[in-house]
């Protein structure tokens, strides 16, 4: 009987720690969330200098990797890298600065996180463009990168 009940016990455990995990996060208190934070900000600033190989490094280099757009998905960091090539890092292309704000994250496994917010663009003391977007993020060789974004 007592072994019974330890397996029910470590069963009930691994089915309660995700949901302690998801609730820790959704305070915004997870010990994760300020490395999220980085990454992304990080990735606005490659983005701010203009620098898109920099800015696509916080992207899992994968076939599997989504970007969704209005009308499609795109797959794989060179097809997400194509799409903002032409319009923002050609030469002669307007590329304003890009910053974030108001995030929440949610943990959906310890390496797995769900990640909104909204993204700005601005250019001298005018936002050209704000927008949702909802991340998915994973913890791979100790970095957190997005393997899904809806940006709109």
């Amino acid at each position: 009987m007592t072994a019974r009940r330890t397996a029910l016990l470590a069963v009930l455990l691994s089915l309660a720690l995700p949901y302690s995990l998801a609730a820790q996060a959704s305070t915004n208190q997870s010990p994760w969330r300020s490395a999220i934070i980085v990454s992304l900000d990080s990735g606005a600033t490659f983005w701010n200098h203009g620098d898109l190989k920099g800015f696509m490094s916080g992207y899992l280099d994968s076939p599997h990797t989504t970007y969704a757009t209005r009308t499609a998905y795109i797959h794989g960091v060179a097809g997400i890298q194509g799409r903002y090539a032409p319009q923002y890092f050609s030469p002669g292309a307007k590329r304003d600065s890009l910053s974030f704000e108001n995030w929440e994250i949610d943990s959906l496994t310890p390496h797995v996180a769900y990640v909104m917010g909204f993204f700005r663009l601005t250019r001298g003391d005018s936002t050209t463009a704000r927008g949702p977007t909802s991340l998915l993020m994973e913890f791979i060789r100790g970095r957190w990168l997005i393997v899904h974004d809806h940006s709109g």
